[in-house]
């Protein structure tokens, strides 16, 4: 017989006076508590800096959905909108600024029915983001690539984690544009950690090991 041990709550079977209990782990339920999280600017910062490699790259537009990528320049990961057949997208492309000055222009492509509740999501951004609300009846990708000013022969970049069926569709959409995965210049902006990031890093890096020094 096999028997499930729950480790996030105290389990024993009968008559096994503690054996299967669990440590106590509520002391570590603010070890981290002093460490401040990202702050906006710092999302504007990345945003930016991925505004100006795109600019760099002649590409038009990076496209993400909610997840690693999109949490880390804009703060969407999947914990705060979770992935359907519905696709919520995050569109970063390139504004010209002036001489040698590049900044980032955000954009969200949502579902009609979840525009109230994608508005509430907290994402960063230098000016003010623009929401294209999409309905059940009309084509995701062609309003998503409506915001891109001329189609043709320009690249679109989107996140290696979006899924193949929202990038067939923005290619099928824009079938004078180039839709392809980001390439490595694009990727190496998440590998920078930031001082912010790395004390992140290392204080959960701290719960994790005593909760397996405890644990074992």
């Amino acid at each position: 017989m096999h028997f499930y041990v729950d480790w996030f709550s105290v389990k024993q079977l009968p008559g096994s006076h503690d054996v299967y209990s669990v440590p106590d782990f509520s002391h570590l339920a603010s070890h981290c508590s002093d460490i401040p999280p990202i702050p906006a600017s710092s999302f504007v910062g990345r945003q930016d800096a991925l505004a100006r490699t795109l600019h760099s790259l002649n590409a038009s537009a990076y496209i993400a959905e909610p997840g690693a990528s999109a949490g880390f320049f804009a703060n969407l990961s999947g914990s705060y909108w979770h992935l359907s057949e519905r696709p919520l997208l995050l569109i970063v492309q390139p504004q010209a600024d002036g001489p040698g000055a590049v900044s980032a222009n955000i954009s969200i492509l949502t579902p009609a029915f979840e525009e109230t509740r994608a508005k509430l999501l907290s994402i960063p951004s230098a000016a003010d983001i623009t929401y294209i609300a999409w309905p059940e009846d009309a084509d995701p990708y062609t309003h998503a690539l409506s915001l891109v000013s001329n189609l043709d022969g320009t690249t679109i970049y989107v996140d290696g984690d979006v899924r193949t069926f929202l990038a067939d569709g923005l290619q099928k959409a824009a079938p004078q544009a180039h839709v392809v995965n980001a390439p490595t210049e694009l990727r190496q902006l998440r590998e920078r950690k930031s001082p912010e990031e790395l004390n992140i890093m290392k204080c959960v890096n701290e719960v994790r090991r005593h909760f397996l020094s405890c644990a074992a």
